[in-house]
C-alpha cells in the first residue's frame, strides 16, 4: 500500500521542479492521478498566499 501511494505521488515530486514548463493539458492529465492532484492543489494554495496573504482578496 505505501509502495503504491509512493508511486503515485512521485509524479508530483518530478513535475515540481518544471511547474512553470508544463502546459494545462499535461497538468489536467496529471491531476487525474489523486495524490498529484493533491500536491498541485496545496502548492496553489502556497503560491496564492505568498502573493497577498489575505484571504479576502479570493
Amino acid at each position: 500500500m505505501g509502495l503504491a501511494w509512493f508511486a503515485t505521488y512521485s509524479v508530483f515530486m518530478l513535475t515540481q521542479v518544471l511547474y512553470e514548463d508544463i502546459s494545462l493539458t499535461t497538468k489536467v492529465l496529471l491531476s487525474l492521478i489523486s495524490n498529484t492532484a493533491l500536491g498541485f492543489a496545496f502548492q496553489m494554495l502556497i503560491m496564492c498566499e505568498g502573493k497577498s496573504g489575505e484571504w479576502e482578496n479570493y
